[in-house]
């Protein structure tokens, strides 16, 4: 297993300020303050006046809310300082070998807890509101209780499809990038987008989230693979880095390296492409003769932390 180290490069300007937007620390606080509103307050007064049911809608409702909190912590933290734990050179499902990117695998256990939460707290809702309803004599409300019932139940039919299906018929979340294209598996659907069809590649700030856009050329489509073997075109590839545990910046620079030199695609056939990424190191090589003016990122020395003294901005060399 190759050994992780802390790398940073340059921040892009598209991306803005280099913090978590204000709706991550806004939805953070109003889920907290929920989760413990509702513990404290809500279902420990049910429990205190004897009715348990609808204390312990109360104390699922509370973990729903502080589990959505806890998802949101990881979007407090902008740059990554290691390299992605699912990242490995091998052999895709066409044969070819290059550099794969897993989402991170810490996804999968906080998304099952969040789910299987929902379903319990709509599940509780399903039975009070049909209690509710037996007992109500206003036709009106005992018409809203039952209604209640079923859309809690159809809350949690979806609920358990989408758990099922996250075990059962979940297609894989990575990036690919081989000697001859990219390719973006996400869930449904595969895109893939070879080098010489590449227009740009570039930083995009879409819905308060970092992403790197990779553009077809034009009249270039992307061909677009559905989990039904479905295809269609699309004009460009949203990679999203957060999903991937990457440095967005590292990201960027590795996209824009290797299709800027295809003289060095070579190394994405081996561990050579990790170790460049290790070091941050996307420069102009200088055995090549390339106009370098169309991407002044690329040559820009890469900036390590190596202290607590601060940043040393010396060019990295090998160890």
């Amino acid at each position: 297993m190759t050994e992780r180290k802390r790398t940073r490069l340059e921040w892009p300007r598209a991306w803005g300020a280099e913090r978590p937007p204000l709706i991550v620390f806004v939805a953070l606080a109003f889920f907290t303050i929920c989760g413990v509103g509702l513990i404290v307050l809500y279902a420990n007064t049910h429990f205190q006046q004897g009715r348990a049911l609808q204390g312990m809608f109360g104390v699922v409702t509370g973990l729903s809310a502080l589990m959505v909190a806890v998802g949101l912590v990881p979007a407090l933290r902008v740059r990554r300082e290691k390299l992605p734990s699912r990242i490995r050179v091998t052999t895709l499902s066409d044969g070819s070998v290059g550099l794969r990117i897993g989402v991170r695998p810490q996804w999968k256990p906080l998304m099952v807890t969040c789910l299987s939460l929902f379903a319990g707290m709509f599940l509780l809702r399903a039975i009070l509101s049909a209690l509710n309803a037996s007992s109500a004599s206003d036709p009106v409300m005992s018409g809203l209780n039952v209604l209640g019932v079923v859309i809690s139940i159809f809350v949690v039919a979806a609920v358990t499809y989408t758990l099922a299906y996250m075990f059962f018929g979940r297609r894989p979340y990575f990036l690919a990038i081989t000697e001859t294209k990219v390719v973006h598996a996400a869930g449904k659907s595969t895109s893939a987008l070879h080098w010489d069809e590449i227009d740009k590649i570039e930083p995009v700030l879409y819905a308060n989230t970092h992403m790197v856009r990779v553009t077809s050329a034009r009249r270039v489509g992307i061909d677009v693979t559905t989990y039904d073997d479905r295809h269609r075109l699309t004009s460009a590839i949203d990679v999203i880095p957060v999903r991937l545990d990457i440095d967005p910046p590292l990201l960027l620079a590795l996209l824009r390296f290797y299709s800027r030199y295809p003289e060095l695609r070579n190394e994405l056939t081996s561990d050579a492409v990790v170790d460049r990424m290790r070091r941050a190191d996307f420069r102009t090589p200088k055995t090549l003769r390339r106009d370098n003016s169309q991407d002044k990122s690329s040559d820009q020395s890469p900036r390590r932390f190596r202290s607590a003294r601060g940043l040393d901005t010396s060019a990295v060399t090998d160890s």
